[in-house]
């Protein structure tokens, strides 16, 4: 029997996906978390044979053994599993199975992770409960793969960083692909599950959809700063498009009230289901930091992504875009030392026509240039 264990929506699609390719029997551990979200969960018996529903946090709030008495009552002795694929592995479970040196697959987190770990440590390394297990949970290696027992990690490789690396025996595991190859009648029970009014949702033509974060339920910013963030980020990016705002399913931003011009999908289901779901087909996906962009790019005629550091550098914006304006009146490009070089880039893309060439300090620069500089008493 093949055992998988599975903390959000997109990690819970994979799950089924991976699943309903497979001929052995299998159980899903999913997150209690889970079932809130999705009360039709029993539904999933078309996928798994075995469903459990467990405390993501036990072993935070328990002793190892008590850890192991938890998990031995949900799903018997653990040797019988043939395979066990673990996404959420920074969990209880995952931390249990890691400090226990029991043989697992790694899945990451998110579309492109596996590439970019700091993007789970700076949400967790000061978030609560988790972030007192935060040292725990690196030196285990559950943020990048490295934990002992993992025999494989599995991860969209086409969505990783350039200069990845690892250890480990990767296996590419491309949800989107995954779920396009499926006959149909098992895609739409999939679409069916996250969606069980399935229906096609209306879009303007050459829409740019924006894939939303829920920063402040992860606390990587108050709830004022994320109202602020997208503002910003509208204003500066999409000014006169015609906008739909597809909310992360845990995102409880008013939207609507934000941008009365703009479209908000109320809707929540993973957004690998965009291109089997939208009419008619967007021209542009954007997002800050959302890694399901990683699994749209190249769908669609445009792609618009800032990044995480974003996050801490917003409020910059307007000096970006002043210092950009300038350059482009004195007719200099811009060299970036210390700076956020992709948002330089994002916001000279805006300024049309003789905007400047935005470069950083690696450059071999033999013109006049101006220099972008965020911190000038740093060294280097």
């Amino acid at each position: 029997m093949i055992l998988y264990h599975v903390i959000s929506s997109y990690q819970l699609l994979n799950a089924m996906v991976h699943s309903i390719k497979q001929s052995e029997k299998s159980t899903v551990v999913l997150s209690q978390w889970l079932p809130e979200k999705f009360p039709n969960y029993r539904d999933l018996e078309y996928f798994f044979d075995k469903i459990v529903v467990a405390d993501g946090s036990y072993a935070f709030l328990h002793s190892q053994e008590d850890t192991t008495a938890y998990y031995q009552s949900l799903l018997g002795d653990i040797k019988l599993y043939s395979e066990i694929y673990v996404w959420g592995a920074h969990y209880s479970f995952g931390v249990w199975i890691a400090q226990k040196e029991i043989p697992f697959n790694y899945c990451e987190d998110a579309s492109g992770v596996l590439s970019r770990p700091y993007v789970l440590e700076e949400i967790e390394k000061d978030n609560g409960l988790k972030g007192k297990y935060y040292n725990t949970i690196k030196k285990l290696g559950l943020y990048d793969g490295t934990a002992k027992s993992a025999e494989k990690n599995i991860c969209n490789l086409s969505a990783q960083q350039q200069e990845f690396q690892t250890f480990k025996e990767l296996i590419d595991f491309n949800v989107m692909q995954e779920l396009r190859l499926l006959p149909e009648e098992n895609r739409e029970k999939i679409l069916g599950f996250f969606l069980p009014n399935r229906e096609t949702i209306k879009i303007r033509e050459n829409a740019t959809v924006l894939l939303t974060q829920h920063f402040a339920n992860l606390g990587i910013l108050t709830f004022e700063e994320q109202v602020l963030i997208y503002q910003m980020l509208i204003d500066y990016f999409f000014e006169g498009r015609a906008l739909t705002l597809k909310p992360h399913p845990d995102d409880i931003m008013y939207y609507g009230q934000l941008f009365p011009e703009a479209q908000v999908i109320r809707q929540k289901f993973p957004s690998e289901f965009i291109p089997f779901i939208l009419e008619p087909e967007p021209r542009c996906m954007a997002t800050i930091s959302s890694t399901a962009i990683y699994n749209l790019r190249g769908t669609y005629a445009e792609t618009f992504e800032l990044d995480t550091r974003y996050e801490k550098d917003f409020l910059m914006t307007h000096r970006y875009y002043v210092a950009l304006f300038l350059a482009k009146e004195l007719k200099l490009n811009v060299v970036c030392i210390r700076a956020n070089e992709l948002l330089a880039k994002q916001l000279s893309n805006t300024l049309g026509e003789g905007a400047p060439n935005v470069m950083n300090n690696k450059t071999d620069v033999h013109r006049s240039c101006l220099f972008l500089i965020d911190n000038v008493t740093e060294d280097g």
